[in-house]
């Protein structure tokens, strides 16, 4: 466990609860718009509120204090903290940060569904931009796999072209991170949105990625085994 995570645990111990802050949100946070993901949240206090996430190095936190501007919400009306960032698809993990003079509050919002081993709310952006609290699984898209033969699939109705890039076909010959190999183009979208490609493989595990349009990796959103971002499937 890092120095930050124990020193995270630490601030949740203490007897301070949400309900004191008043940081009920007043829907469902984060969301997506059309200029990104929302995060809101509702405080009466006029102290400065930043989010801390897997997107923004933990808000480039000294020892818990937070004081980078480019991640403070921003105060509306009837005490509503909001901010919109751009965010790739994937997995992501976040708490809200409210500045007080002794040392700055971690927590995360009210009625938040899930949350990792460490305290962190969790959400996924889809590849479409739509977003998921929690890990945003729909096991009806994971990997089929019947025997050595696999099937992938990935809910993408607005992408041009998805390739399936992985060890199995050495990241679809990729070129600094440009995908352009027919081999890994995947079939789609159907009527539902959903792109498909079977593939024959031997027995083990394989690491591998989606490329949306030839240039944006994400992690299969509905694969729950991943290893440095990179999603995996067994093969017995």
């Amino acid at each position: 466990m890092t120095y930050l995570n124990k020193f995270l645990i630490a601030l949740c111990a203490l007897p301070l609860a949400t309900a004191s802050l008043g940081a009920a949100s007043p829907k469902q946070i984060p969301v997506a718009t059309e200029d990104g993901v929302l995060f809101e949240v509702k405080s009466p206090h006029n102290r400065t509120i930043y989010i801390a996430s897997s997107f923004n190095n933990w808000a480039d936190n000294n020892e818990g204090e937070v004081s980078d501007d480019r991640y403070a919400l921003e105060r509306g009306k009837n005490g509503i903290w909001s901010k919109v960032f751009k965010l790739e698809p994937g997995r992501y993990t976040f708490k809200l940060v409210e500045e007080r003079e002794a040392f700055d509050y971690w927590f995360i919002p009210d009625d938040m569904p899930v949350v990792d081993e460490e305290g962190n709310a969790v959400f996924t952006v889809a590849a479409n931009g739509d977003v998921y609290l929690g890990d945003g699984i729909n096991k009806a898209l994971s990997p089929k796999v019947d025997g050595n033969r696999v099937t992938f699939q990935v809910w993408a109705p607005d992408a041009g072209m998805i390739y399936l890039a992985g060890e199995f076909n050495n990241w679809a010959e990729n070129d600094e991170g440009f995908v352009s190999m027919v081999g890994a183009q995947m079939q789609g979208p159907d009527d539902d949105g959903i792109w498909r490609k079977t593939v024959d493989l031997f027995s083990g595990k394989y690491h591998y990625q989606f490329v949306i349009d030839g240039q944006h990796w994400i992690r299969d959103p509905n694969e729950q085994e991943f290893l440095d971002n990179h999603s995996i499937v067994s093969v017995d």
